[in-house]
């Protein structure tokens, strides 16, 4: 639905951050309406930097949180379930630092480009499905696989 029908009909269920921010996305494929939705206002980053996730909340308002699969130095790895385009997916969010995001812009330039020269998907390289900047965050989507890359 557009974000303007989402205002008219579930605004309740938006923080009053996510009323003004869902403006910016032209369509919402997701957001978590149960009673047990997460009502931050701000402050969305721990310590770390890290973005605070909670299971069943959205990312970008498409992709609904299942269940962490891992982190490490650049960031946390969700597995999430892709409203759009209806399947599962590993979604990367890097660290809200500058240098990571450069170089999360460099890692999704560098898998497109051998996406674009293995189109029969012959060579098991991860496939990148599509990346957001999502409340200072880079998101990198990616095929879920059953295996750990690291």
């Amino acid at each position: 639905m557009s974000s303007r029908t989402l205002l008219q009909h579930y605004s309740t269920y938006l923080t009053d951050y996510e009323k003004q921010e869902v403006l910016d996305y032209e369509n919402v494929f997701y957001i978590n309406i149960s009673k047990s939705a997460p009502k931050r206002d701000s402050s969305f980053d721990n310590d770390a930097s890290e973005y605070r996730c909670e299971l069943q909340d959205h990312l970008a308002y498409r992709y609904e949180i299942l269940s962490a699969l891992g982190r490490g130095s650049f960031g946390q790895v969700y597995k999430c379930f892709d409203h759009k385009e209806h399947r599962l997916v590993a979604v990367k969010i890097l660290l809200n630092k500058k240098r990571l995001f450069k170089q999360g812009l460099i890692e999704r330039k560098i898998l497109e480009t051998l996406q674009a020269k293995d189109p029969g998907d012959t060579k098991n390289i991860v496939r990148i499905l599509a990346s957001h900047l999502f409340r200072c965050h880079l998101l990198l989507v990616f095929e879920l696989l059953s295996l750990n890359l690291y």
